[in-house]
């Protein structure tokens, strides 16, 4: 038996790997929540077309001069990139504003057991779950008044569409529908969720369809789904406008 010493832990570590790690998810955190402000301004200056709407999103970062500050001195970073965005790498982050760095670290907060306590954690968690099955298992694993608490000034801008492709996406016996039905009316009771509807691609209405039919199809097949059939039809008159 050898007693294990700090030098034999850290020599498998790489503190300056985990270092990098760190620092770009707290940057993709904050380009996020960055972008996710810049849009709902867009919306709210009712820009004329969507090429504008990018454009007020992509230049989110950007902060106006100081007086007698001079355009050669700005170095937002290390690097000197004036652009924060395409800083560490080059890549940055789409209008979407969500990027893969550091989603491997952060996304260890979800095996703790305990819900999320803020929005923010609940995006990091979600950015780091990547496929369909562990988002809708991760989706299914919080009772519905979480959701009504963390979202409860609003529905962080993409998130909707992305919670109804997810559940999509389950194989039938793998979709419970009351638990389903729960989250999803919690969703609506939450801020802007109308907003949020509005920016739903093709792909996620489609998804919201397919979504709504399959839920309607099981209650119909259940002894006592009267209730749920119901609800259901509320939902799909919430969420794609027929019931």
């Amino acid at each position: 038996y050898r007693p294990i010493v700090l030098s034999d832990m850290t020599a498998e570590i790489n503190l300056d790997r985990l270092e990098r790690e760190l620092e770009q998810a707290v940057e993709a955190d904050r380009r996020y929540w960055e972008k996710n402000d810049a849009k709902f301004r867009a919306v709210n200056q009712r820009v004329a077309s969507y090429e504008e709407f990018k454009e007020i999103v992509n230049a989110s970062h950007l902060k106006p001069l100081d007086r007698g500050e001079k355009v050669t001195e700005i170095r937002t970073n290390e690097t000197g990139l004036w652009n924060r965005g395409r800083s560490r790498g080059g890549g940055g982050a789409g209008v979407d504003g969500r990027g893969d760095s550091g989603s491997s670290l952060l996304g260890a907060t979800s095996s703790t057991g305990e819900p999320p306590a803020s929005c923010q954690q609940f995006v990091r968690i979600w950015q780091s779950l990547k496929t369909p099955e562990d988002r809708r298992s991760y989706l299914l694993s919080l009772a519905p008044s979480v959701y009504s608490n963390l979202f409860a000034s609003e529905i962080p801008f993409g998130l909707l569409g992305e919670f109804l492709t997810a559940l999509d996406a389950a194989d039938s016996d793998k979709l419970p529908t009351q638990p389903t039905v729960s989250i999803l009316t919690a969703l609506t009771n939450c801020q802007r969720f109308q907003l949020a509807l509005a920016f739903f691609s093709q792909s996620e209405k489609q998804a919201a369809q397919r979504l709504m039919k399959r839920l309607a199809e099981s209650a119909a097949t259940t002894a006592d789904g009267t209730d749920e059939a119901e609800a259901i039809a509320k939902l799909s008159q919430l969420y794609i406008g027929e019931a």
